[in-house]
């Protein structure tokens, strides 16, 4: 997604929050929506390739490291604050 590539991918567990509204989802149990989902994303390509590339692109740049440290440390300042308050 980083370099403006769609995915197809999984609607299970936490894939959807990372690929928001910029992948293409299948059911995992079944080969059928699978087929579908993959044919689905290839008609699209055709017709909105560029509009596709750049909603990846927009989601993926949604997640980067500095945002992941940022969200840890202020997870990490929260929970010793609380600690302290003990």
């Amino acid at each position: 997604m980083y370099f403006g590539c769609r995915v197809a991918c999984s609607c299970s567990s936490g894939i959807p929050e990372a690929g928001g509204d910029a992948a293409f989802y299948f059911d995992p149990t079944s080969l059928l929506s699978f087929e579908q989902t993959l044919l689905a994303a290839l008609r699209r390509l055709r017709v909105e390739r560029a509009a596709i590339r750049a909603a990846s692109r927009r989601q993926a740049l949604r997640f980067t490291w500095h945002e992941f440290v940022r969200r840890i440390d202020e997870a990490i300042a929260w929970t010793v604050q609380e600690i302290n308050r003990c």
